[in-house]
């Protein structure tokens, strides 16, 4: 069964497998988050390192900027 709960702009919609968030801010808690949609791209943080295949910066190089809006904790 359904469940659609709207308080104010929040909005939360679930079924047996989706639950869908719409706020300002939301936490969620997860083994499996997809963002925006799913079947996205996975998201890396500030210190994750990242390969660079070519040229003069060719390496492991650590991600040193990320998102303003998005934020993720181990």
């Amino acid at each position: 069964m359904p469940l659609d709960i709207k308080i104010g702009e929040t909005v939360i919609e679930a079924s047996p497998d989706l639950v869908k968030v719409t706020g300002a801010k939301v936490i969620v808690q997860s083994h499996n988050v997809q963002l925006g949609g799913d079947g996205g791209q996975r998201v890396a943080r500030i210190g994750d390192r990242v390969n660079v295949a070519r040229g003069s910066s060719a390496g492991f190089w650590p991600i040193v900027e990320g998102s303003a809006s998005v934020f993720a904790t181990d």
